[in-house]
């Protein structure tokens, strides 16, 4: 009889246990099944906003710089077609045109980019739409100025500053290294100049450093304004150069300066006189023939920013970002033009620079 009930309880045992089992099988499927499928996110949207061709190399590190922290192009991120403009009512125009397309964020390439960027993100409505700003000046002070202060721009922006009058002193302790330099050449543009350029930090910096060298500034006003009156008065100021008058020029950017036609008329004048001289950027070395500058590493830059644009993608509002600066920088000197010239560039200066040849 207990042998009986033995085999019993092991038959109900083992329906029990099947029936559990069962029960949970069913269970676990119903909730395999209830489960959503993995939902599809559209990629991040940048809006690319650029001023001045030679400030590329920065679009082309933001996108090295956000590869590598995950963005896949295409798949987790896409970038608009580079909006390149050289006005400020050009710059409207594109970032207009950025806006409409919705993007998640705008990465506006120097100040003119970023004025332009705030100006019309707030005009149309969209202070959401953050934006990056990279090789900017002045952001902070002066009359181009577009955020509140370093620690919190105070608006939808954040990004990096440059400081050109660091730029300036390290130039004009390269010239003093390579050729005492006695008498410096400047142009100072007395018409009202562009607040896009940055035409006063450059000559206060220079008007300051100079004496410290014991360099006499020779500088040459430009009381024309812009066009043809002024392209003749520079022309005119050029010819009057002798040799033995200067031992350098020293490039200070301005709306009138800057142009094609007058870059190409100082270089003519420096090769007259075979003098060594300072440029802007390293295209006016490399390409055109000048002597040396001192660049941000633009490239460098461009991923800089790439970390600040993931932090606002991350959730972190712009003004919670402060405004950085550029954290390195490149000397270039074109080699041939010193050899051309009859310049001897010391060892540890060419140690240390990006030659061109």
């Amino acid at each position: 009889m207990t042998f009986i009930k033995t085999c019993i309880s092991a038959i109900l045992f083992a329906s029990s246990t099947l029936v559990l089992v069962t029960v949970i099988g069913i269970g676990l499927f119903v909730i395999q099944q209830a489960q959503p499928k993995p939902q599809q996110y559209d990629p991040v949207k940048i809006g690319l906003l650029q001023y001045i061709v030679f400030l590329s190399p920065i679009i082309d590190g933001f996108k090295e710089g956000m590869a590598e922290l995950g963005y896949v192009e295409g798949r987790d991120i896409v970038y608009t077609e580079k909006e390149l403009a050289l006005e400020f009512t050009q710059m409207q125009s594109a970032t207009q045109r950025i806006i409409q397309q919705n993007p998640d964020l705008i990465f506006a390439v120097s100040s003119v980019a970023a004025r332009a960027a705030l100006q019309e993100t707030s005009n149309s409505g969209r202070t959401d739409i953050p934006v990056v700003f990279s090789h900017a000046f002045n952001a902070v002070e002066g009359d181009g100025a577009f955020v509140a202060s370093y620690r919190s721009s105070g608006n939808n922006a954040t990004g990096i500053e440059v400081s050109f009058e660091e730029l300036t002193a390290k130039k004009l302790d390269f010239l003093e290294r390579i050729n005492r330099v006695e008498r410096l050449v400047v142009f100072e543009p007395l018409h009202p100049d562009s607040i896009d350029f940055p035409t006063p930090a450059v000559l206060a910096e220079l008007k300051d450093k100079a004496l410290g060298f014991g360099t006499e500034l020779v500088i040459l006003p430009i009381e024309s304004a812009p066009g043809e009156a002024g392209d003749a008065e520079i022309q005119q100021l050029l010819d009057s150069l002798q040799p033995g008058d200067i031992d350098a020029y020293f490039h200070v950017p301005s709306h009138i300066t800057d142009t094609p036609e007058n870059v190409n008329r100082v270089l003519a004048m420096v090769e007259r006189l075979q003098i060594p001289s300072a440029w802007t950027n390293q295209v006016q070395v490399r390409d055109l023939g000048g002597l040396l500058t001192v660049e941000e590493d633009l490239h460098a830059m461009g991923k800089q920013n790439a970390f600040m644009a993931d932090k606002i993608l991350r959730g972190i509002a712009p003004q919670n970002i402060p405004i950085e600066f550029g954290r390195s920088q490149n000397l270039y000197i074109n080699t041939a033009t010193a050899q051309k010239f009859g310049i001897t560039i010391p060892a540890d200066i060419l140690q240390i620079a990006n030659t061109v040849d």
